[in-house]
């Protein structure tokens, strides 16, 4: 049996962190804050990626990390190299950095429980050294499946470099204690690499339902800001990434250009956006607009100012990443289309609920047809969104899902010799209502 920490905090350990906008970013600030009203927790996280951090901390002389506080977190903030990620080279020299000085960070901390993420993906073997080193139990967290998507994206494609990453998650998934997966899909994918099936747990994402709320058009600034009025808007918000295949979005819209009231709306910042954007002007499509990562405080306003969202995924990648977006697209009331296959976690979730509409990834012609049905059916797009944001209420509600995790994390440290899994005493925060027990949260059969 592994011997009890002294100090019974829950470490993560993923180099997206506040400020981060990134979604893996997000979800991670928003599980802390709400988990560090009951357990202790320190997160090990890199750089920002735009700007530099603008917590309050210290480092001293020789670290490759600084000691910050966020709220009630402690944040080791590890020094590394930001090159773009179009270059190669580039990005294995910031993996190598972020590495190196994470592994020093964790020379300096000793967890009860590490919870190791994939942000990038070669950090569970990271994670494993220091469980064995610091004799604690470790989480593998899986936000994305490596090397699959990397491959079927076209990202990687040195064999070596994917085989070694194959290596690493198989095992990765082994050696952890307990693996958490975002989807059914994700997990029965990880199951096939390694036999994780008894400890293992789904554990979807969510959304703060409180914060994004509806926003009438006549009351949303930003629609107003950016929208011409009367326009009729088809929005992406999020990655603009391979995996997305945003192009079948950008055929969708040259072959609804002569629809005046169209304007498609891509908010977000990622490998393809360039590409994107000189797509768009080599077409002439006046009927596209980019726009940046929006603060989260707007969130709830730019997802309101869209009448229709999209939420493509690239044809085979369903399992090996989850569109978190729904559930924001969710909360503020509006209707989807996924282009995703219909076995897919997200097909089910909007047949569930009735509040979106599936078509095949990649069909340029299906996606125009959807949205010109949407986009002449307001009875049909005020149902879709309303289910959306019954459901969101009812299933994925931030308060839930947190909560869920947090006994998960205590039930792991409990496993481990942790009296009461080092839970303090102390009120979870709420942060939206509880209508009724999730069904998000299980674990796998």
């Amino acid at each position: 049996m592994r011997r009890r920490a002294t100090t019974r905090s829950v470490t993560f350990l993923n180099r997206s962190f506040f400020p981060d906008v990134e979604a893996t970013g997000q979800f991670l600030t928003e599980l802390c804050e709400d988990l560090s009203g009951s357990l202790p927790i320190t997160v090990v996280a890199g750089s920002p990626l735009v700007g530099a951090s603008t917590l309050n901390g210290r480092r001293r002389p020789m670290l490759p990390f600084r000691r910050e506080r966020y709220k009630n977190i402690e944040v080791l903030r590890c020094r590394h190299t930001r090159f773009a990620k179009r270059n190669f080279i580039g990005r294995l020299c910031n993996l190598a950095t972020f590495f190196i000085s994470a592994a020093c960070a964790l020379c300096f901390h000793r967890p009860s429980l590490l919870v190791t993420q994939t942000d990038p993906p070669v950090l569970g073997v990271l994670g494993l050294l220091v469980a064995r080193l610091r004799r604690c139990p470790m989480i593998f967290s899986c936000q994305d499946v490596f090397p699959d998507i990397a491959r079927l994206s076209g990202k990687v494609k040195n064999r070596f470099i994917l085989w070694t990453l194959e290596r690493i998650t198989r095992a990765t998934l082994r050696g952890a204690d307990h693996v958490v997966a975002l989807s059914d899909d994700m997990l029965e994918l990880l199951a096939r690499k390694a036999p994780i099936r008894t400890k293992a747990t789904v554990v979807h994402n969510w959304v703060d339902t409180a914060a994004i709320r509806p926003v009438a058009p006549e009351e949303n600034w930003f629609r107003a800001r950016h929208a011409p009025e009367g326009a009729f808007v088809v929005g992406y918000s999020g990655n603009l990434g391979v995996a997305q295949g945003l192009e079948t979005v950008l055929e969708a819209a040259a072959a609804l250009r002569r629809e005046a009231d169209l304007l498609f709306l891509f908010i977000g910042e990622g490998a393809s956006k360039r590409v994107l954007q000189e797509k768009a002007t080599a077409w002439g499509l006046r009927n596209v607009r980019f726009l940046p990562y929006q603060p989260r405080e707007h969130l709830a306003y730019s997802l309101s100012a869209v009448d229709l969202h999209l939420i493509p995924l690239r044809g085979g990648l369903h399992g090996m990443v989850a569109p978190s977006k729904v559930y924001g697209i969710a909360a503020v009331g509006r209707p989807f289309i996924a282009l995703v296959e219909e076995s897919s976690d997200l097909a089910r979730l909007a047949r569930e609920h009735d509040c979106g509409i599936v078509v095949p990834p990649g069909d340029a012609d299906a996606l125009r047809q959807a949205i010109l049905r949407l986009h002449e059916q307001p009875p049909l797009r005020a149902r879709l969104g309303e289910n959306g944001r019954r459901a969101a209420l009812r299933c994925f509600d931030r308060t839930m899902v947190t909560r869920a995790m947090r006994k998960l994390l205590v039930k792991v440290l409990a496993a481990n010799g942790a009296p009461n899994g080092g839970e303090r005493r102390v009120p979870a925060p709420r942060h939206g209502s509880a209508r009724m027990a999730p069904s998000f949260v299980r674990p796998s059969e």
